[in-house]
């Protein structure tokens, strides 16, 4: 009879494709997802509606279908607030389900959550929450300035929006580092050379004679800390510069990076956890600097990856080691980050779309897909035959071809009227509006602020309007019809989709459509990735060296890690208990058995004691 698994250790991989880790594997780039793969089941599993980070990170905490955990999307709607009004789907306080960690600690167990998107702010009392807010929830301590590029060109999407300006006095060279943090204050730092040995020093203010941080051409600067404003409260924050290039004669190049700025304590719960993890591994990375990749260059992006990764090992090591845990969740978002920037490349059906060319992006996608895998490595060093272990993904990837303008065909069939000069939605003329991936909600009288549309008859007429649209556009490019479904609200329930955070109509997309995940069902497969999701379970009662391609949705994690750890279901878990991944289905009920022959045996011999001795009252 199997035993119960003493802990739980779940690794998150966001958006990575069960089909591209097996073609990895095969290629032997994934050796510790290999290893678990061959002690394990590993699972082809369907995701909810729509493919999106938020919604479904949530799924695999509760085991709850969007529409009864309320995250429906990326953000959420509130009812009766604007239509083009919407929250972050990461916050906590938007899940109306209960998470598996609250569950646990009900019974006493001690949990663990280590960059886990869709855990922040803490639900837990006792136990210990690292970062967690996901890519656009910040709350007044988590408003972390991103990472930043100074030079004297100025990149796209990464701040300053300025060019810095050298000034030279004598043999000394000056710039001027003016940046306005996340949370709204203004600030400089001066970085400051003299050509002799190539090293540039960074001072807090100009006068200063001791610098802040040395940094050599090409490499990371140690870690720097300092006060900073966060909701008027001053706050010290922990960051790292890295020189990429000093001017030299024969150019005026000057590119300086510096790493997101982030609260020494206030990104974890309790706080003092942040010191002691900062202390040990130096600045917390929250992004893993995707988003600078255009100013810095794959390959400085990767190496940032890799550290990001370093930091997120090294914080799950040094709290497996340090405190007393039963269940620790973690995750890493660097799958999606390298379907964003390189699958277009990667894929050899768009690889001339790409930013930058196939053989590039291929080497690129391996690197993350492998970064991970060794992060993967480490922390299974800690998990020992009583640990239940599952990889997960929340949604797969694909390359894609077009995009499909949704507003547009409302436009065009006068169901959404929009100023030509701003561009701002009439509402006084409009009957529907897209909101959000995958919705579109009717201008509705009574719900909505600035609804026109009866309810009854017209509503209904204009959903049906909707869908006729959708269902009827070309693309016209292509020729093809890019619409895989429309439903109204009340059909949309068969995937998940229901309550009042749901759009009147629910539409996906063809998965050539709509980028690489989110608008595409998870059934979908285009290329050399899908929308599937990968499940992989190994440890006490989990089949060994078994591939499943059943019915089996993420929805059904947290049911099975409860059944095999005597974990309580937590309140509002939907999912099924994966029975076709355990050794033995039965084991409850083998145990139940065992325990019942037990009981009577001690019975029986408390009895015949009782009427040996005549104490029997």
């Amino acid at each position: 009879m199997a035993k119960s698994a003493k802990k739980v250790l779940l690794v998150g991989w966001d958006g990575a494709p069960p089909q591209m880790l097996e073609r990895m594997m095969d290629e032997g780039l994934l050796e510790n997802f290999a290893g678990l793969v061959k002690r394990g089941t590993f699972i082809y599993a369907l995701n909810p509606y729509p493919t999106i980070t938020a919604s479904n990170w949530t799924t695999l905490s509760t085991g709850a279908w969007p529409g009864r955990h309320g995250v429906t999307g990326y953000n959420v709607h509130h009812p009766g607030d604007p239509l083009d009004k919407i929250y972050s789907g990461f916050n906590t306080a938007e899940c109306s389900a209960e998470h598996i960690w609250d569950a646990a600690e009900r019974t006493g167990r001690k949990c663990v959550l280590v960059h886990y998107e869709t855990s922040w702010p803490p639900t837990l009392e006792k136990g210990i929450v690292v970062g967690g807010c996901g890519p656009n929830y910040q709350d007044e301590f988590h408003k972390i300035t991103p990472d930043m590029v100074f030079s004297n060109e100025v990149y796209p999407g990464v701040k300053p929006d300025k060019p810095v300006e050298i000034k030279t006095e004598g043999d000394v060279n000056n710039v001027a580092l003016a940046f306005t943090t996340a949370a709204g204050e203004e600030r400089s730092y001066y970085a400051r050379w003299d050509g002799s040995d190539g090293r540039l020093s960074i001072f807090k203010d100009p006068a200063a004679k001791e610098p802040l941080a040395f940094l050599t051409e090409g490499k990371w600067g140690e870690p720097v800390r300092d006060m900073f404003l966060f909701e008027g409260k001053e706050v010290e924050a922990a960051f790292r510069f890295k020189l990429f290039h000093l001017p030299e004669p024969a150019d005026d190049e000057f590119k300086l990076f510096c790493a997101s700025i982030v609260p020494v304590r206030e990104f974890c719960f309790p706080p003092e956890i942040g010191e002691e993890l900062v202390g040990q591994l130096g600045p917390y990375y929250p992004r893993g600097g995707w988003e600078a990749v255009g100013a810095i260059g794959p390959e400085n992006y990767l190496e940032y990856l890799d550290m990001h990764h370093d930091w997120l090992t090294g914080a799950c090591r040094h709290l497996m080691e340090k405190q007393e845990w039963d269940l620790l969740y973690t995750q890493t978002h660097c799958h999606d980050y390298a379907h964003h920037l390189f699958m277009r490349g990667y894929d050899p059906i768009t690889g001339d779309k790409g930013r930058w060319n196939h053989e590039e992006c291929e080497a690129y996608m391996q690197h993350a897909y492998q970064s991970a895998d060794r992060m993967l490595g480490k922390l299974l060093e800690h998990a020992d035959e009583e640990t239940l272990v599952a990889v997960v993904s929340d949604h797969g990837a694909t390359t894609w071809l077009a995009d499909v303008k949704i507003r547009g065909i409302l436009i065009d069939k006068g169901l959404m009227k929009v100023d030509p000069d701003t561009r701002q939605v009439d509402w006084k003329n409009t009957k529907a509006v897209p909101q959000r991936a995958c919705y579109v909600y009717v201008n509705l009288k009574g719900r909505d602020p600035e609804g026109i549309v009866e309810p009854g008859e017209e509503y209904e007429q204009v959903q049906q309007q909707v869908i006729d649209a959708f269902y009827d556009y070309v693309e016209p490019e292509t020729g093809r019809r890019p619409f895989s479904l429309a439903l109204r609200r009340e059909d949309a329930r068969v995937l998940g989709l229901y309550g009042p955070r749901v759009g009147d109509i629910v539409y996906a997309l063809h998965t050539q459509y709509g980028h690489e995940h989110g608008q595409g069902l998870s059934t979908a497969r285009f290329g050399c990735g899908s929308l599937e999701s990968v499940i992989l379970l190994a440890g006490p009662g989990i089949k060994r060296g078994f591939k499943h391609e059943g019915m089996t949705g993420i929805q059904d994690v947290v049911p099975t890690l409860c059944y095999l750890a005597d974990i309580p279901f937590p309140q509002g878990c939907e999912g099924a208990i994966i029975y076709d991944a355990l050794e033995d289905p039965s084991c409850k009920i083998h145990e139940k058995a065992k325990l019942q022959k037990e009981r009577d045996r001690w019975k029986d011999a408390y009895d015949r004691q009782v009427s040996i001795t005549h104490s029997r009252f």
